[in-house]
């Protein structure tokens, strides 16, 4: 049974995720040395974002590394709950690497929350390209209160 949740507003001009994440190493504009993986909220309360891979960030030769991955699709549920006004951590992630990634090309990852309940929230994400699913995630969030 998912609940509806309801959180207050963060501050006009701001939102969560630029609030708690300023200087996060994947998500922040403001970390020089940040991914700066900025996910766009869609109507249907889903993010997405599109990157392209960089060759430092390497692991198995022409591979993007597998830790890389995985921090991407934790951010992009994390993300998914910021930019829908919820502020949670993740509690639990399971990743499951589908194909190699190639350090070419550009990648869509995308999030979305599957149920809610009470202070539990459970996401899922996927990384692709145009012809593969690179890998996907399960989540699960605990919100925390200030």
């Amino acid at each position: 049974m998912t609940t509806t949740h309801i959180p207050p507003e963060p501050p006009a001009g701001e939102n969560l995720r630029d609030q708690l994440h300023a200087q996060c190493i994947i998500c922040s504009k403001l970390n020089p040395h940040s991914l700066n993986l900025r996910c766009t909220l869609n109507p249907d309360n889903t993010v997405t974002a599109t990157f392209n891979p960089r060759p430092h960030l390497k692991g198995f030769p022409n591979q993007l590394h597998g830790g890389i991955l995985s921090a991407i699709l934790d951010s992009a549920m994390a993300q998914c709950l910021l930019l829908n006004n919820i502020h949670a951590v993740t509690a639990t992630l399971d990743i499951r690497f589908r194909n190699p990634a190639p350090l070419t090309g550009s990648y869509t990852v995308t999030a979305k929350i599957d149920e809610s309940r009470r202070n539990l929230h459970r996401l899922s994400a996927k990384i692709t390209t145009d012809t593969h699913t690179l890998a996907t995630a399960k989540s699960q969030f605990v919100e925390q209160h200030d």
